[in-house]
């Protein structure tokens, strides 16, 4: 006589059937919540040697809006928030003044943030 090992979990019938009913749900509860899906590009109007004006036009190629909150470069004070909404698929542009305590780097990396959506890095070259 066979008997069943109760320490190891069995597949039941309802076990099977509660997992293929609630799989596709939770699969759904999830679509189109990933990162963002941004192409960004930034263009330099202005530099003065300490402090420059950058043209910032942003893709949001994701099907939900998406919101930038602020932009950071290193060694530049932090921008004021931004708050503009980028309709999914559609796109913006902004400007946005970065001051440095220094010299402004030749080229470097300003970073994007999109909140719970993410980051995302665009390059600029004064």
């Amino acid at each position: 006589m066979k008997t069943a090992d109760p320490t190891y979990p069995r597949l039941s019938r309802r076990l099977f059937l509660a997992a293929a009913v609630s799989l596709p749900s939770l699969a759904l509860a999830h679509e189109d919540h990933s990162a963002a899906d941004i192409i960004a590009d930034a263009e330099v109007e202005s530099f003065d040697g300490t402090s420059l004006i950058l043209s910032v036009s942003i893709f949001n190629l994701a099907p939900h809006a998406v919101t930038l909150f602020s932009i950071a470069a290193p060694g530049a004070a932090a921008t004021e928030a931004i708050f503009l909404t980028i309709d999914g698929g559609g796109q913006a542009k902004t400007r946005v003044a970065l001051s440095f305590e220094g010299d402004v780097p030749g080229i470097f990396t300003a970073v994007l943030d999109f909140g719970e959506d993410g980051q995302g890095p665009v390059l600029v070259m004064p």
